[in-house]
């Protein structure tokens, strides 16, 4: 269509900038609507709008306002599971490869709390472990023996490769 015609200006950066301002408003005005709604479906509304958003912000690179904003609003309403959920196939498929020490908690509670330790396992892998509270992930591998998690972590983010050597020989020795 002709930019003119529908209101958008002929430069292509700016008009991204408007298309995107404007999308972002309207998941903002998408996202209030959709928690202020108390019936049986809106579970499955949030589900629906986390999907949309999670792909609007990755096309838009705004990964700023989804782990910030839009995660926010998630958690404040008690449905990082929703969040937790829509995230996994983007780690997956390595469209997110960086998530927030918060979240990235988040993530861990959820798949824990869901019996999931092998699920969540290759995702931390998945991830640019530069981006965990390092001390936290690391106590957390070793507790739920998540130990391929652990061992990349220290080696990718710390470039540690004798400390996790020095955990699994431990293991070797307690069997």
């Amino acid at each position: 269509a002709n930019n003119v015609t529908v209101g958008l200006p002929d430069d292509d950066e700016s008009r991204h900038e408007m298309v995107r301002e404007r999308l972002l408003a309207m998941l903002s005005a998408s996202m209030d609507y959709s928690f202020a709604q108390h019936d049986d479906s809106r579970d499955d509304r949030l589900k629906e709008l986390a999907d949309v958003c999670f792909d609007a912000c990755i096309i838009m690179n705004e990964t700023e306002y989804l782990f910030n904003k839009f995660f926010e609003v998630f958690q404040d309403a008690d449905h990082e599971d929703i969040f937790v959920t829509t995230l996994e196939p983007y780690v997956l498929d390595a469209d997110l490869k960086f998530l927030s020490p918060e979240i990235v908690k988040s993530v861990v509670a959820y798949f824990i709390s869901q019996n999931e330790a092998k699920r969540l396992e290759e995702l931390l892998c998945r991830l640019e472990p530069t981006s965990f509270d390092l001390e936290e992930i690391t106590m957390f591998c070793r507790q739920h023996n998540l130990y391929d998690a652990m061992i990349y972590v220290w080696t990718r983010a710390i470039r540690d490769f004798v400390t996790p050597l020095v955990d699994l020989l431990q293991l070797v020795k307690m069997l």
